[in-house]
């Protein structure tokens, strides 16, 4: 009996259905929580892999540790035939400046929602709040 590989804990399963940013957003959750995050897809969400791996690359976020590529076999329903679909699986590291870069963004978005919460209390109550 063949023992199957533990999945990793940071592992993120991409498909073409969420918005790109979404994974984007996960990576950097589960980066803060586990160090590292696995992105994989198969057929045309590869695509969406490659453009969030570069994505948080170019925020200095991360670092690539690991990139494979495989063709799949799949059976397809329906027919009698078998398919292979491209599929690829990439590590991600946090980088040495993750955190400091993470505390900056969690400053700027404190300091903006300061400023609008400061901006509706000047305003005073809407009219329809004012009755």
């Amino acid at each position: 009996m063949a023992t199957e590989t533990p999945r990793h804990p940071g592992r993120i399963q991409v498909s073409n259905k969420k918005p790109l940013f979404s994974y984007v957003s996960q990576g950097k959750k589960l980066l803060a929580e586990h160090g590292e995050i696995q992105l994989s897809a198969l057929g045309y969400a590869i695509a969406t892999v490659v453009t969030v791996t570069e994505l948080l690359k170019k925020d200095n976020l991360v670092e690539e540790r690991k990139l494979a590529t495989s063709l799949e076999l799949f059976n397809d329903e329906g027919k009698e035939r078998t398919a292979h679909k491209p599929k690829i699986e990439v590590l991600l590291g946090k980088s040495a400046a993750f955190d400091s870069i993470m505390a900056e963004h969690a400053r700027a978005a404190a300091e903006r929602e300061a400023v609008r919460a400061a901006g509706a209390a000047a305003a005073g109550p809407k009219p329809s709040e004012a009755e």
